[in-house]
């Protein structure tokens, strides 16, 4: 597995790959894709966006109904290009700019720092190297992932002014946990026009009940383009057959789960081992532990009121995993159009992303101790 940046070259994350890809016998051709598309005519009605009852929240990412890579920009705002100006500072007490340049080697002349910015609203996506690679925004990238899974998004979503952004495709269809419980397999797409994010495909499992983002954080492959029709099937199924692995790893792990009991003594004991008390004697810190135990038990009664089983260690696991996501990694910081505060999805959909879940992984570990450890675990999962 790899992960490529885009730093150097143009679109240098096709670039590096299609070294890789050249090691195993294939060529890539980036100025193919653009033509592809051309050739395949992507272009469907742009959706509506999805009807949500009022104070529901819609997972980022799941908004639309799905269609191209390309409709989906136009809708959420992520479809704009970039420029990029030199970077430079007034001296003080005068209006003289000063642009601080290289001075020798093939950037002599280039500015040594450089602005990139929205042409459409003059927004700063960030400070890059004067040497940093010219980009069309993330077109290349739409069009990209429209060829290796075509209408298959859902939503994209923007960070901050655009600097940073996700792309969600559904794969496949809703794997059944049964007793109502489904899990859909996606693939998320995240990407930075500041260098903050390689380029990086991510497959996830959402579980429809509530949005939760489940999956191994350690399982990141690269994005990968090619008009070469053989290597761009080998390329799919390497993204979908890691996708059905972690499918195939969720599901047995919520049979085994299911099939053990946990009451809510058992939860609650578990959440204070797993939140301890702070050593400061600060107010704010024993504030935050309170806070996100509190979530935890309301994440507990939501997961027992959707459930039609008896309280168990899936449930458990999904209410702590549920509470780090949607709570505790989703600051309140957003207002609504009446004034109200609720909580930025998106920020708790990145961590997941970046698999910065270490209370649901500690979650899953304890678990899993208590179901005799790692060695008896596999064999209850293999069983299955």
């Amino acid at each position: 597995m790899v992960t490529i940046d885009n730093t150097n070259g143009e679109h240098n994350w096709l670039s590096s790959l299609g070294e890789k890809l050249k090691e195993m016998g294939y060529e890539l051709d980036e100025a193919s894709i653009g033509d592809a598309l051309k050739e395949k005519g992507y272009e469907y009605p742009i959706p509506e966006l999805r009807e949500v009852p009022e104070r529901e929240e819609v997972a980022p990412g799941k908004e639309l109904a799905k269609t191209t890579c390309m409709n989906a920009a136009r809708i959420m705002g992520g479809d704009f290009n970039v420029d990029y100006a030199p970077a430079g500072f007034t001296v003080r007490g005068t209006d003289r700019l000063v642009v601080p340049r290289y001075t020798r080697g093939e950037k002599s002349g280039k500015p040594t720092f450089q602005f990139i910015y929205r042409t459409d609203t003059e927004d700063t996506l960030g400070v890059v190297s004067g040497a940093y690679p010219a980009r069309d925004g993330y077109n290349h990238i739409y069009q990209t992932m429209e060829l290796m899974f075509p209408e298959t998004c859902t939503g994209i979503s923007l960070f901050g002014a655009g600097e940073r952004a996700v792309i969600a495709q559904e794969l496949d269809d809703p794997i059944d946990l049964g007793g109502g419980d489904l899990i859909q397999p996606y693939l998320y797409t995240r990407m930075s026009l500041n260098r903050q994010w390689a380029t990086q495909c991510i497959p996830k499992l959402s579980r429809l009940s509530c949005e939760n983002a489940l999956g191994s954080s350690g399982a990141i492959i690269s994005v990968k383009a090619t008009k070469n029709h053989d290597t761009r099937l080998t390329l799919q199924a390497e993204i979908m057959r890691e996708s059905m692995n972690q499918a195939q790893a969720m599901q047995r792990m919520a049979f085994v789960m299911k099939d053990q009991s946990f009451t809510e003594f058992a939860f609650n004991e578990m959440v204070n081992e797993l939140i301890p008390v702070p050593e400061s004697d600060h107010q704010a810190s024993h504030t935050r532990r309170a806070n996100k135990i509190a979530a935890c038990k309301q994440a507990w009664h939501q997961e027992m009121e959707r459930s039609t089983d008896s309280s168990n260690m899936w449930i458990a696991y999904n209410a702590v995993q549920g509470a780090e996501q949607h709570v505790i990694n989703s600051p309140n910081t957003l207002i609504d159009e009446n004034g109200q505060k609720y909580r930025d999805q998106s920020e708790g959909l990145s961590k997941a992303l970046a698999g910065k879940t270490p209370l649901a992984d500690e979650c899953e570990n304890h678990l899993i101790k208590l179901l005799g450890g790692p060695d008896r675990y596999t064999e209850l999962a293999a069983a299955v």
